[in-house]
């Protein structure tokens, strides 16, 4: 089973995803959190394999500015860029793999979600 974290302050996107993954071939867990916070202060955050991360969740604006939190909690599986505006460029990190900016709209594309929930065995 694949562990994955949404971060993002709305859950609706939690709901999207979840529900757009239920018509893909595989096992997924599902988790949301509203903050970076809230992910990174868990002591699980380093089992998650694949997370989910909005571009605004305040007080952060900007995905140099979360990444880190999330480095910081010992996660290093692949990290999915999502924004309304997939404009800015994705931070670098030596610890995950990061992939996107993605427009949110173009995630619910069945192939292109299940691109990204595929992951390096």
């Amino acid at each position: 089973m694949i562990r994955i974290a949404v971060i993002d302050d709305d859950p609706i996107e939690l709901t999207l995803l979840k529900g757009f993954s239920a018509h893909l071939s595989g096992l997924y867990d599902w988790q949301g959190f509203e903050s970076v916070e809230s992910f990174a202060s868990r002591d699980d955050a380093a089992q998650f394999d694949l997370v989910f991360l909005d571009r605004k969740i305040p007080p952060f604006v900007r995905f140099v500015d979360t990444v880190p939190i999330i480095e910081a909690s010992g996660f290093t599986g692949r990290i999915v860029l999502l924004s309304a505006h997939s404009d800015e460029q994705a931070p670098t990190s030596s610890m995950c793999e990061i992939l996107g900016p993605y427009d949110k709209i173009a995630v619910q594309d069945r192939s292109q979600l299940e691109g990204l929930l595929q992951l390096p065995l």
